[in-house]
């Protein structure tokens, strides 16, 4: 899986969490040159980023590689229960 494929399934599941880029900088603390490089694959995403990801975005750590039978990616398989926005 490339990292360019990687950061458009991250980008994916944030905008179908409704979140911004900006709030997802704030969830995390990190810069938005940070994530904004993963999302465009020009930065590999480490180990402990995709957990943090996972945790505020509610998606199995396994979403961005899960496929159904036929290789397509299945957004839906790997959407945990999200909390309402506060």
């Amino acid at each position: 899986m490339t990292q360019d494929l990687i950061g458009k399934r991250l980008r994916d599941i944030r905008r179908l969490r409704h979140v911004t880029l900006v709030e997802l900088c704030d969830a995390t603390g990190w810069n938005i040159s940070l994530i904004g490089g993963t999302e465009r694959g020009t930065r590999e995403m480490a180990f402990h980023e995709a957990v943090v990801y996972a945790r505020i975005l509610c998606f199995c750590l396994n979403g961005f590689s899960r496929t159904a039978p036929d290789g397509q990616w299945d957004i839906n398989a790997c959407l945990l229960v999200y909390p309402p926005k506060a």
